[in-house]
């Protein structure tokens, strides 16, 4: 039953296939939380990118989407942040690149030309921290300071005016910049005191410091016993040392989770009464969050299937939890969707995606769980990103199948095994003895699928896509 509830809300990303000294797990992995691509660093540090890339936010040197992961350059990263159609990064030594749509100089190379693939910002090698926001960038180096640069029109940069600026500038004076969090134009930053600051567009009450706008950081409350921080498009939430979640800012589809509808909540107050979250995430509208005992919970937007479930099911004013599953690590919401990591290093995700943003090439406006990122913790025959339609003497057609798989080898077939990516077998079809066989998927949710062809003298495995 267990397994039933949670098949119809999230399905695997990806299983692990092949032997552990042969995997490449990601250990960096975020959608963009405003735009429609998503990125992550592997275990030996390499970079990859996949979905929209209309104006370069892969930086795959082309202005061509991706399905599927294509690596970004020979070189090796240590962390990365993705706008809504820019990325910055750092690179293992230390230094600062960026690429990608710099139409107000956000990409920082002094220009406001278009990057299709990474530039270096400055000389320095001294970075620890990169984060994005709409259409602004920021980075901490290893001093504790604070630089911005990019769109200002709304006070984002928190640099006292409203200039844009095409290379990075220094916010204040301050040397205790620890991490911060970014939203459509406002920005909010955890020092290493345990205080936290906002700055930027606050209409809707998101910086936390009433409702008109606040042009250079300035402290939310006076508590110093924040430890963790994360933003949505115009709401923000924090964590603080015992363990309550607090939050603020709009609240039209309930992502403040009090309960209520659309009222603005200009400083932060208490979601719920629970003490034992260990860490929240904020994507645009919907938000998701991971207890101590390693439960998995969401509220607001829902009408994409972010929070699980299929198109149209309703937000959530208050926390509810997804699935029954107690085995969640690592929570990553994007834009349209929603992605989460178990123990056992498998991804899954729930929402909607429009170009690619998922790893997999299923069509747009999928609102439905789908399997996605091939390859996640291993490469093998399994994992490939996609398999022709005919291998030797096996065809298969079609694939992507809606409702019928034709399978045809030139030798009989004596037995034919369908398995979810997470290897539970869900069909079985035995003494076939014949060269031609019918498999039904009508009944088999949108997703990955894996069918096992036997015949006298060998076995073959081939990768089905259910639409």
């Amino acid at each position: 039953m267990q397994k039933n509830i949670l098949k119809k809300t999230l399905i695997t990303l990806t299983a692990i296939l092949g032997q552990l000294y042969s995997s490449q797990c990601f250990k960096e992995f975020s959608p963009s939380k405003i735009g429609r691509y998503t990125a992550g660093i592997k275990s030996d540090g390499t970079l990859w990118t996949w979905g929209e890339n209309s104006d370069g936010g892969l930086g795959n040197n082309t202005p061509n989407s991706s399905y599927f992961p294509k690596q970004i350059t020979s070189d090796t990263w240590k962390s990365f942040s993705l706008g809504r159609y820019h990325t910055l990064a750092i690179k293992s030594d230390g230094t600062l690149w960026a690429w990608g749509l710099n139409n107000y100089g956000q990409v920082g190379d002094g220009t406001n030309t278009k990057k299709l693939a990474p530039v270096q910002i400055g000389t320095s090698n001294n970075w620890i921290f990169v984060m994005t926001t709409e259409y602004s960038s920021f980075a901490i180096n290893t001093n504790g300071e604070l630089w911005a640069w990019g769109i200002n029109a709304n006070y984002s940069l928190g640099l006292g005016d409203g200039a844009d600026r095409k290379v990075p500038n220094r916010v204040g004076t301050d040397t205790d910049w620890k991490k911060l969090s970014g939203g459509g134009s406002h920005v909010i930053a955890l020092k290493n005191n345990g205080s936290i600051w906002g700055w930027g567009s606050n209409s809707a009450g998101q910086v936390g410091t009433g409702n008109t706008f606040v042009k250079i950081p300035k402290q939310i409350g006076t508590d110093t016993n924040w430890r963790d921080i994360s933003v949505g498009y115009i709401s923000s939430y924090g964590i603080k040392n015992d363990n309550t979640i607090w939050a603020w800012g709009d609240n039209y589809g309930g992502q403040i989770g009090n309960g209520g509808w659309g009222a603005q909540i200009y400083t932060p107050i208490q979601v719920g009464t629970d003490n034992n979250w260990k860490s929240v995430k904020a994507g645009s509208y919907q938000v998701v969050a991971l207890k101590y005992d390693n439960t998995l919970w969401g509220w607001g937007s829902n009408g994409l299937s972010q929070l699980g479930g299929y198109h149209g099911t309703p937000s959530y004013k208050t926390p509810v939890r997804i699935g029954l599953d107690s085995d969640w690590k690592n929570i990553y919401p994007g834009y349209a969707a929603t992605y989460a990591e178990k123990n056992d290093n498998t991804m899954w995700v729930t929402g909607d995606q429009c170009c690619g943003e998922f790893g997999s090439n299923f069509s747009s406006g999928k609102h439905y769980p789908l399997a996605i990122v091939s390859g996640y913790c291993a490469d093998s025959v399994l994992g490939t990103a996609d398999l022709p339609k005919k291998e030797n003497t096996i065809s298969f057609y079609p694939n992507p199948v809606r409702d019928v798989l034709t399978i045809s080898l030139d030798s009989t077939i004596e037995k034919v095994e369908v398995f979810e990516m997470s290897g539970k077998k869900i069909r079985d079809y035995i003494d076939v003895n014949n060269f031609h066989l019918k498999v039904n998927f009508s009944e088999l949710l949108p997703g990955t699928y894996l069918v096992k062809i036997k015949t006298r003298n060998e076995a073959k495995t081939v990768k089905i896509i259910k639409e």
